[in-house]
């Protein structure tokens, strides 16, 4: 009787052993996955954190264009403005000079017209 409980203890003994041993490669191999795992995990955020980086230069960048843009539409603006002044300035040069010219050739005609009074009267006074 107590060879067989010792031979049973031998067994529990061994048995436990073995379960003991097979939960420590379980344990071993759960953490050497779980590292694995929590590298890759650090590794993707290393590249997620570079990538908002990225992001963020580039929204600067787009930024800065954008205001580039805006002050050259603002520069474009201001070119309208001058250019339809100066188009309103031409306009009333052109008026002005087309109304010396008919004020000119008023006063050709007025002169034209004299001359003939003129050249009569000439002729009647001979």
């Amino acid at each position: 009787l107590n060879n067989a409980s010792k031979d049973h203890n031998s067994q529990l003994h061994q048995m436990l052993m073995n379960q003991i041993a097979s939960h420590e490669q379980s344990l071993k191999e759960f953490n050497a996955k779980t590292t694995r795992e929590e590298e890759r995990l650090h590794k993707r955020e290393l590249e997620l954190k570079e990538r908002e980086e990225l992001l963020a230069k580039k929204n600067s960048n787009i930024e800065h264009e954008s205001l580039k843009l805006k002050q050259v539409q603002l520069d474009l603006e201001r070119e309208k403005e001058l250019l339809s002044k100066k188009r309103e300035e031409m306009d009333e040069k052109s008026k002005e000079v087309e109304s010396k010219q008919n004020e000119y050739q008023e006063h050709v005609r007025a002169f034209e017209l004299k001359k003939e009074q003129f050249a009569r009267d000439e002729k009647t006074i001979e």
